[in-house]
């Protein structure tokens, strides 16, 4: 988690990094908060990724514990904010005991059958008689959803999923064998009574060959098969491989459902680059500059296209793509057969 964040891209991070040059001495670690706190006062914000990867760096569950009384009552003092972090089955019970008993609020999330829950075990001075209960929740690219309490699913997904498997000729219970659910949970779900973890739906749409933003798609079937799409119902792909904002990759059909090729438009910001293809994909791909010049790099070749030029691969993949022109470049880039997105 530390290391995924220092490789990103953060240009609207709002807070300051400060860089402890020995993290495995604990008084260096405890000076810089010291100093921090001296030099912001009351109201400071803190952040920590995982009290388990300090756990890790110290080797020392005692150090952990003892860094973290010492801590926490400053931090409460100061009015200030502190997210902390543990791995479930990384600490004894005596030390999760001991956290809870000094932390104001204590969240357990799990994962049952594919489903993700979320269970207060501790609120200090906050009564509620459902406050303790678990809650499901679901996350939807950066977004966390409670169905239970308002939240929103997929639309029609039950009736997709039970059309889609009964097309295969599979059964709810070799549906669920195959993507390692119950027939249960498979019922449930073609009935709308549940909704799915994302990483079940990509299961799924594995197994059911088809791509999980087909689930993802406003309106019922007749609509995502409608001839033409407008630019403003366009999907955004976010691939996670991105650097940055400059890069946008927009779906040119609703779905991809029995086509034999996936057209998108792609736009890049001027000095913009990617490293690798854009998508993972096993077959024919055919690009077309739209606008603004492009270079794209093929086995260590270097190929210059300006707009209107095109260029179609059949065999290898392009491992760069650098805008090279003035202003933005925008593409048409199309693959076939379609992949999963």
């Amino acid at each position: 988690m530390f290391s995924q964040f220092y490789s990103k891209e953060k240009s609207d991070f709002k807070g300051k990094l400060i860089k402890v040059e020995n993290p495995r001495d604990v008084s260096q670690f405890r000076s810089a908060i010291d100093r921090i706190e001296i030099e912001y006062g009351e109201g400071v914000r803190y952040i920590f990724d995982s009290l388990t990867g300090m756990q890790d760096i110290w080797a020392d569950e005692n150090i952990t514990y003892k860094f973290f009384t010492y801590s926490c009552p400053r931090l409460y003092d100061l009015q200030t904010i502190a997210y902390w972090i543990l791995e479930k089955d990384a600490h004894s019970p005596t030390f999760k005991a001991n956290l809870r008993h000094i932390a104001q609020v204590a969240i357990e999330l799990s994962k049952e059958d594919g489903e993700l829950f979320l269970k207060v075990i501790k609120c200090e001075g906050r009564f509620s008689k459902s406050a303790f209960l678990p809650k499901h929740y679901e996350i939807w690219e950066q977004e966390i959803i409670f169905p239970s309490i308002g939240g929103k699913r997929p639309p029609n997904l039950g009736n997709r999923i039970r059309t889609l498997r009964k097309k295969l000729g599979l059964s709810q219970k070799e549906l669920a064998k195959q993507v390692g659910l119950t027939p249960s949970f498979i019922s449930q779900l073609e009935k709308n009574l549940i909704s799915p973890s994302l990483d079940s739906l990509f299961k799924l749409s594995e197994k059911l060959n088809t791509q999980p933003v087909y689930f993802l798609i406003d309106g019922d079937n007749e609509q995502a098969k409608k001839v033409l799409v407008r630019r403003d119902e366009r999907l955004t792909i976010n691939t996670g491989d991105f650097k940055s904002k400059a890069i946008k990759l927009e779906l040119l059909v609703l779905d991809v459902i029995n086509k034999r090729m996936e057209p998108y438009v792609l736009t890049m910001g001027e000095n913009s680059s990617i490293d690798g293809n854009i998508l993972k994909h096993k077959g024919d791909e055919f690009i077309y500059v739209i606008k603004g010049e492009i270079e794209i790099e093929i086995n260590n070749e270097r190929y210059h296209a300006r707009e209107e030029d095109s260029l179609y691969i059949n065999m290898d993949f392009p491992s760069k793509w650098i805008n090279v022109g003035k202003g933005e470049a925008i593409l048409l880039y199309v693959l076939s057969p379609p992949k999963n997105i």
